[in-house]
């Protein structure tokens, strides 16, 4: 029996490349511990993505990938990452990212929230600070839960890890477990674990798999907390009213080192 040739169907800021310019083309599809990404191997003959249809970092897009006429979106896209490769004969450009999940990293939240059903956590995140719609055709995509948190605190913490905590610890009937993913068409899903399933059988299909993680960025910050008008020492001048202070002393590299009276800022004395 026959089988369609692959097809795909790629654009990048409204930019349609060609399936003839494709030279590579990798699609990670990711739900609830990462998110879905890219990476597009593209000739780039007379500057013609680099000049001409400049790709950048920013641009929106999408990915359709299948066999023959049938060719489905797979991912709407955000281009993060942007190559020139060449080679003494030919230039190329690879171009990559991730699905329109990556708005899930954008922001941390500081906020408590008091009996409150789950589902309606998640919706207030993607509402207030995720920016992705959740409905398709007036249907709700965050599903209800039978699990209500009395009392969630968070401070400077970013909105993925919140919904990780919310998809391992809410339950619906009895069975605890959530997904979720944003969906081909950017839309933002949550869902019963294990509750989705997939006509395509892989039973003798598999010819070759590979696994691959990725840490595309990682981003560590500190916050200091403290009262701006704290003064160390605390009376302002104790360190230059006398040469030997309660939590240490003067010493000089070279010379000597004295107090004096006729020259202060603050107090009775300075040192010199």
């Amino acid at each position: 029996m026959s089988v369609p040739l692959p097809s795909a169907a790629v654009s990048f800021g409204g930019i349609a490349i060609p399936q003839t310019d494709i030279i590579d083309l990798k699609v990670h599809l990711g739900c609830t511990n990462e998110v879905a990404s890219f990476e597009c191997l593209m000739v780039n003959f007379d500057k013609k993505y680099t000049e001409t249809y400049p790709i950048s970092v920013g641009m929106n897009g999408s990915i359709s990938i299948g066999r023959g006429t049938s060719c489905p979106l797979v991912a709407t896209v955000r281009v993060e990452e942007v190559i020139c490769e060449s080679t003494s004969t030919e230039n190329y450009i690879r171009v990559k990212g991730r699905c329109w999940g990556e708005r899930l990293f954008r922001r941390c939240v500081t906020k408590t929230y008091v009996n409150v059903k789950a589902e309606e956590v998640v919706k207030d995140l993607i509402d207030n600070y995720v920016g992705l719609s959740h409905t398709r055709d007036g249907i709700e995509l965050i599903e209800d839960t039978d699990t209500t948190y009395g009392k969630l605190e968070y401070e400077n913490t970013p909105v993925f890890e919140i919904l990780q905590f919310i998809a391992e610890t809410a339950e619906k009937n009895g069975v605890v477990g959530f997904d979720f993913r944003v969906e081909p068409d950017a839309k933002f899903a949550f869902f019963p674990r294990n509750s989705k399933t997939s006509a395509v059988s892989l039973s003798e299909r598999v010819e070759v798999s590979q696994h691959r993680r990725d840490i595309h960025r990682v981003r560590n910050k500190i916050t200091v907390y403290g009262a701006a008008e704290k003064a160390n020492p605390l009376d302002l001048d104790s360190w230059t009213e006398d040469l030997t202070c309660d939590d240490g002393e003067w010493t000089a590299g070279s010379g000597t080192v004295s107090k004096d009276t006729s020259v202060k800022a603050v107090g009775n004395a300075s040192i010199k």
